[in-house]
């Protein structure tokens, strides 16, 4: 399995280096393991050569449009199962967060579920009304990669 490390269960993980000193706060913690505030682990696709392309396409992002996006992931994190207009199911096991942001740009996770983990595989900022065949395409590379 392939994702990006440097998380602890339980506990607040911030990247902030090289983020012009904002934070991308991903809260991790066991599926159920508090009845007041249930919350998936969170993971990045990470490749064999150990690039994290998710975490890199955030930090080249705005810092009040990668606040925004991570704030989005973390409200999944948190709320799941959630619905339109944040999640949508790409089917086949593959989901979208919605990301309107400050930028007035529109940018979108692709992420999946493995081992009652959140794992996110991709990122893009949205130019077409349907998500590209090519991002849907790597999105899905990187699941089966994931889930092997």
């Amino acid at each position: 399995m392939l994702l990006a490390g440097g998380f602890l269960f339980g506990q607040e993980t911030v990247f902030d280096r090289a983020l012009d000193n904002v934070p991308l706060v991903v809260h991790t913690g066991l599926v159920g393991q508090s009845t007041q505030d249930p919350e998936l682990p969170v993971r990045f696709y990470r490749t064999e050569a150990g690039a994290s392309p998710v975490l890199n396409w955030l930090r080249g992002l705005e810092r009040d449009d990668r606040r925004t996006v991570g704030l989005d992931l973390m409200r999944v994190q948190f709320g799941w199962p959630i619905g339109r207009p944040l999640v949508g199911s790409l089917k086949n096991g593959l989901w979208e967060v919605r990301s309107t942001l400050p930028s007035q740009r529109i940018a979108r996770l692709i992420l999946c579920f493995h081992d009652q983990t959140l794992v996110v595989l991709h990122g893009f900022i949205k130019k077409t009304q349907k998500a590209p065949a090519d991002d849907l395409a790597l999105a899905k590379r990187r699941m089966k990669e994931v889930t092997k």
